[in-house]
């Protein structure tokens, strides 16, 4: 269990800035690996990269699990990202195989299957805690339908100008969110946009904070979802291609994400 991980301190720390840092179990140098296969996988030609693109339900935009690629263009943040998910590699395993000689697939997703588990396993943790006080959030997450529930994503951001904006100010569209790794700061979440404080990690941690709908998923008022943003930091970037990347692992209580664009960019009062 996560030591000291009381539901008093949940409420405290969301209250005073709307995330909770708690212990991760992988080391940072392992993390910064991961994050370096996942980046390593995009160097692939974007024919390959495109075969690994994959959706659980055709019919749902939000039930990506692989690669994806977004565009500024189209209205989205600029970004490439995969999300892996427990039937990820089953649902390309035509893909894997015909791959299974290639370092940059082999090695990212076996990197992304260990994360994916730890991931899982540290989140119970902060959920069971929760779940003691309002029973059934525990089942939603992880008992109903986890291939669907949890994502596990690496996401790189393509460099944009000083102080510009790398993730417009959101709410996430699930239940819950565990913010594990970054190559920089940029990370800011609070209850609205003149609350945003800067989430930065003391040591190997990663930051819980309510998505979208989790209130209602505990039909408690006491949770408020993180409104947060990435910026980029001054020239901070990690390379001329890459400005930052980041894994993040989200947790749902819905088979199918039908909450509008509109509503989860909209900060709300509370």
């Amino acid at each position: 269990m996560i030591p000291n991980l009381t539901y008093e301190k949940i409420l405290s720390e969301l209250k005073r800035q709307n995330f909770v840092e708690v212990p991760f179990p992988i080391l940072k140098e392992e993390l910064n690996k991961a994050a370096g296969s996942f980046l390593k996988f995009l160097t692939l030609p974007q024919n390959l990269k495109g075969i690994f693109t994959v959706m659980v339900d055709t019919s749902d935009r939000g039930s990506d699990a692989g690669y994806v690629c977004r565009k500024k263009e189209e209205g989205y943040d600029h970004k490439e990202f995969f999300n892996y998910r427990k039937i990820t590699e089953k649902l390309l395993e035509r893909q894997i195989a015909e791959n299974s000689e290639n370092p940059k697939v082999k090695n990212f997703l076996n990197s992304a299957r260990k994360a994916y588990a730890e991931a899982t396993t540290a989140l119970e943790q902060i959920i069971k805690v929760i779940d003691a006080r309002h029973p059934g959030i525990y089942n939603k997450i992880f008992l109903q339908n986890p291939e669907r529930m949890l994502c596990l994503r690496f996401v790189k951001y393509d460099p944009a100008g000083r102080g510009e904006f790398l993730a417009k100010a959101h709410y996430d569209s699930g239940s819950c969110t565990l913010a594990i790794a970054e190559s920089a700061p940029g990370l800011r979440v609070g209850k609205s946009p003149e609350m945003l404080k800067k989430a930065v990690r003391r040591g190997n941690t990663a930051f819980f904070f309510p998505s979208y709908t989790f209130s209602t998923d505990t039909n408690s008022s006491e949770f408020t979802p993180g409104w947060h943003d990435v910026i980029q930091k001054g020239d901070v970037r990690l390379n001329k291609d890459v400005a930052r990347w980041a894994i993040v692992f989200f947790a749902n209580t819905q088979p199918t994400s039908d909450v509008p664009y509109i509503d989860t960019h909209t900060p709300k009062v509370y």
